[in-house]
């Protein structure tokens, strides 16, 4: 047995070098034994224990805290403890002394503040509280005790980090990012100071270019851990709809980590999807909805269409909420796109989908169609517009994206929401003649 420090100055390397030798003991006993001989330590020291990192963290998650690549990305599923592990590897970036300035990137600047800085795992959360540091949102910086400063960046707007230099940067959810490859482009400028630099990439998985590229890199550490294996801190609903997904293509890549390649019986595949930063002057945008039966996600998707005849997919904002939560959705999207209508399924529930819509905003135009005839029949028009590519996608929308190359409409068991929605809006704007919708002339496409 290893013996406990036992002076209070003791330095960061030799607390860490404790825990990690520890570690290596206790492993090789049973849980009860490992429990005995933690309580034989000294109580300030089991205290201490109780809230390191280095301690706590799982196996895969400790080696992501004391990885010495250049480059660590922990491609993980959902609910594996990722935004727990970045925090805890920016504090001890910022804690180190050898890192004046620290950048943290999150798909949207909501991202960043709810999960990265102040969620239940986020730096503020997670940071002792003789090292918490001063949080000033306006500036987007967290300042530490030691002078250290953690600067916030949103991946929806790549040009921010620009005006980025330091030693450190960890990027949350990169494989979901619309400006994947402008963010990862213009990080290699950013890390140029100090002797120690590394970048953290904490992500689920998605055969986006980008995250192939990383796994294909060699000078790349890439751990990879399944959702199950934080199994015990997981909450039944989340539990449930992680088993609900297991054995599916959807269930490997969120739950096991995996890349997954498009579905060979799906009607899209990855190469379909042509992208550009901001769509042109558009001559008419519909939001499309697609109501769901159960439980399930709503489907809200906003496209428009141009001078050229070509679609833009602007924006995927579907979600699973309450009949208040996902009208509210829907009316956000109509006014931020400034959209010209409402294009909703009608299927389940009648009139009620568009009495729910107009409960939130009663002069949102809404029209309900009825689905007469099968998805695939519905989607294979939509389909074709994207192999010829008359239709493209305003950055990536990995959730649609997602649906669209997993779904097989012979063999899946499960409702394509997302893509339903796009499939509506996408019909209305580019496989309709001008005259008011109804079924006939919407669904009658083949």
């Amino acid at each position: 047995m290893i013996d406990a420090p036992s002076k209070d100055d003791v330095t960061p390397e030799e607390w860490r070098e404790f825990v990690l030798e520890f570690r290596d003991v206790v492993e090789k006993y049973t849980a009860e034994e490992r429990r005995q001989i933690v309580q034989e330590v000294p109580e300030k020291v089991a205290l201490r224990l109780a809230e390191d990192p280095y301690w706590l963290a799982r196996p895969k998650q400790l080696e992501v805290l004391t990885s010495e690549a250049d480059t660590v990305m922990a491609m993980a599923g959902r609910g594996w403890g990722k935004n727990w592990v970045g925090s805890h590897w920016a504090l001890r970036k910022a804690r180190s002394g050898k890192h004046e300035h620290i950048a943290i990137v999150g798909e949207s600047a909501a991202d960043v503040r709810d999960y990265m800085v102040e969620g239940p795992s986020g730096i503020l959360t997670v940071a002792p509280k003789e090292f918490t540091p001063d949080y000033m949102p306006s500036k987007r910086r967290l300042t530490f005790p030691n002078g250290c400063q953690i600067t916030t960046y949103s991946g929806d707007k790549p040009d921010q980090l620009r005006g980025f230099s330091g030693s450190a940067m960890w990027i949350d959810e990169l494989a979901k990012y619309r400006y994947a490859e402008e963010i990862w482009d213009g990080v290699g400028y950013t890390l140029r100071e100090g002797e120690e630099q590394q970048l953290l990439i904490t992500t689920t998985p998605r055969p986006t270019e980008t995250i192939q590229s990383l796994v294909e890199d060699e000078s790349v550490e890439v751990i990879q851990g399944t959702s199950l294996e934080n199994e015990a801190n997981l909450g039944g609903r989340m539990l449930r709809k992680i088993k609900k997904v297991q054995g599916t293509r959807l269930g490997r890549q969120e739950v096991q980590a995996e890349i997954i390649d498009a579905h060979p019986g799906a009607l899209w595949s990855h190469e379909d999807f042509r992208r550009v930063e901001q769509a042109p002057d558009l001559q008419r945008i519909i939001v499309g909805v697609d109501p769901s039966g159960g439980s399930d996600e709503i489907g809200i998707v906003a496209a428009g269409v141009a001078n050229d005849g070509r679609g833009y997919v602007l924006s995927d904002d579907s979600l699973e909420g309450s009949p208040n939560a996902w009208a509210t959705q829907v009316k956000r999207a109509y006014e931020r796109h400034e959209a010209d209508m409402i294009v909703a399924e009608r299927n389940f529930g009648g009139d009620m989908v568009e009495s729910n819509i107009r409960s939130v905003d009663q002069s949102l135009p809404v029209e309900t169609i009825t689905a007469s005839r099968g998805k695939q029949r519905r989607a294979s028009p939509v389909q074709n517009l994207y192999e010829q590519g008359r239709v493209l996608h305003v950055g990536t929308l990995p959730g649609l994206e997602d649906e669209m190359t997993q779904w097989d409409p012979e063999a899946s068991d499960w409702s394509p929401n997302r893509l339903d929605a796009a499939v509506w809006a996408l019909t209305e704007l580019m496989l309709s003649d001008p005259s008011p919708l109804n079924a006939d002339h919407v669904i009658g496409l083949n």
